[in-house]
């Protein structure tokens, strides 16, 4: 039996639905939507008019803050059919694809912006490098892929991060990004560190950025010392913009 497929099965009354009432997923939009606005706005091009489609949308969160911000095409897919039917209950364009790698070999839709956020680690080695130069085959010319992986260089939460959900195959570093991306023929333009206290009117906010800043400065000294002289992002997850 395939494992990927019974989890996915039950991917939402299994998981993140299955232990947060509708209020308490209402309130993580309002914080994620926070998030959302300080990290990735200037990656996405202001024409509002740009085709984006997300691939994994989860529980749409992200699709419906770009909806929020007028982005007028948005669409998703995804493997579960329990996150589409969420998704569609939710007014979210959002398409059922069961096997990622086969459901970009046979369309023909292009794309300004593909959205891969929490997705990539989802694959083996062998399934991401089909499914990445698939992706880019959907990209308009100038294209972008953004999205955001887990980070192994994370001392604190590398394995955690890791080993969260049993769908996980993978985490990254900002090498090993880099060095897929490339070796693909993608066109860095952003690897960088996601900003998580972005609340301003919240005092405690500032407390969080001391302390987060103090642990970064401690994690590189401890891979300094270990020899991890190219660890420069240390912090839970890392983001990413590469460009066709």
């Amino acid at each position: 039996m395939n494992y990927r497929k019974t989890l996915l099965k039950k991917y939402v009354s299994t998981g993140y639905s299955s232990q947060h009432s509708t209020e308490r997923m209402i309130e993580d939009y309002r914080k994620n939507k926070t998030f959302f606005k300080y990290n990735y706005l200037d990656l996405i091009p202001n024409n509002k008019n740009v085709n984006i489609l997300e691939v994994g949308v989860g529980f749409g969160q992200f699709m419906k803050f770009l909806k929020d911000y007028r982005y007028k095409s948005v669409s998703g897919v995804d493997a579960s059919s329990e996150v589409v039917e969420f998704c569609i209950n939710e007014n979210l364009n959002v398409t059922l694809a069961e096997d990622f790698v086969e459901f970009f070999k046979n369309i023909n839709d292009k794309y300004d912006v593909i959205i891969a956020n929490d997705i990539l680690e989802h694959f083996t080695k062998d399934e991401l490098i089909d499914l990445l130069t698939n992706l880019k085959k959907r990209l308009k010319a100038g294209g972008s892929i953004i999205g955001k992986v887990p980070n192994a260089s994370n001392i604190f939460t590398g394995s955690h991060s890791r080993y969260i959900d049993y769908t996980h195959e993978l985490s990254f570093t900002e090498t090993s990004l880099r060095q897929l991306f490339l070796a693909l023929g993608y066109k860095p333009c952003v690897i960088r560190e996601p900003k998580l206290f972005v609340f301003y009117k919240n005092p405690l906010n500032y407390i969080g950025i001391f302390l987060t800043r103090s642990l970064k400065m401690i994690q590189i000294l401890i891979h300094r010392l270990n020899g991890n002289f190219s660890v420069h992002i240390v912090s839970n997850t890392i983001l990413f913009k590469f460009t066709k």
